[in-house]
């Protein structure tokens, strides 16, 4: 089975000062999206005839990544990098140095080259 696990990119009202129904209004809208978006990439890979299900949860990607596959018993964590370096690395981190450095599971990172884009 193949599982597709994507975190919103909206955090969660507690570390924020905005209003909590604000944020939970686009957390619901980022998730509905995430969602959509996830279930047209498993139906077309379900058309290959693949097992797969979609997971959307969680609101920090690197925790979120390793405790769902730990709570699955993954074989593999399999995720995408954009190739950060050098001073963003530095200030910002990585999803994937920190999915590598939480988990005992192994880690494939294809990195996405951003040159290639549209």
């Amino acid at each position: 089975e193949l599982m597709l696990i994507c975190v919103p990119a909206v955090p969660e009202s507690g570390k924020y000062r905005a209003p909590g129904n604000v944020l939970q209004a686009i957390r619901k809208q980022a998730e509905t999206g995430t969602r959509d978006y996830l279930a047209s990439v498993a139906e077309g890979l379900q058309a290959q005839g693949l097992s797969v299900r979609a997971i959307v949860t969680g609101s920090y990607p690197a925790r979120t990544i390793v405790e769902v596959g730990k709570r699955e018993g993954v074989d593999l964590i399999m995720m995408t990098s954009q190739g950060r370096g050098g001073l963003d690395l530095l200030l910002m981190g990585s999803v994937a140095q920190q999915v590598v450095q939480l988990t005992d599971s192994p880690v494939f990172i294809l990195p996405i080259n951003n040159e290639l884009e549209g």
